[in-house]
C-alpha cells in the first residue's frame, strides 16, 4: 500500500503512456495495421508535451530527447539494415534458388 501513496502525478502520466503504448503495439500487431503504431506514437508523445506542461517536470523533458534521440538511432539503424544486408541476403537467397532449382 505504500507503494501506491508514493506514485507521483508526473509517474501516473508515464505509467499511462506506457500503458498506451503497450495497447497500441498489441492492437497494431492483432490488426495487423502499421499505421496503429505510428498513431500511438503520436499520442503518446502528445500526452507527454501535455504532462509536461501540466507538471513542469524535467524528468518529462529528458524522457522526450531520449526517447527522441534513440527513435532517430533506431530509424538510421534499420536503413543500415536494409541498406546494406536485407538486399544482398534476398540476392543471395534467390542465387541459391536459381542453382538448386
Amino acid at each position: 500500500m505504500k507503494l501506491l501513496t508514493a506514485i507521483t502525478t508526473e509517474d501516473r502520466w508515464v505509467i499511462v503512456s506506457m500503458a498506451l503504448t503497450l495497447s497500441g503495439v498489441i492492437l497494431g500487431a492483432l490488426l495487423a495495421e502499421p499505421r496503429a503504431f505510428g498513431v500511438t506514437a503520436i499520442i503518446v508523445i502528445g500526452l507527454l508535451f501535455i504532462a509536461r506542461s501540466v507538471t513542469h517536470s524535467p524528468r518529462l523533458s529528458w524522457l522526450l530527447v531520449f526517447g527522441l534521440v534513440a527513435g532517430v538511432m533506431e530509424l538510421w539503424a534499420d536503413w543500415v539494415h536494409v541498406v546494406y544486408f536485407v538486399v544482398g541476403a534476398v540476392v543471395f537467397r534467390l542465387s541459391l534458388l536459381k542453382t538448386t532449382g
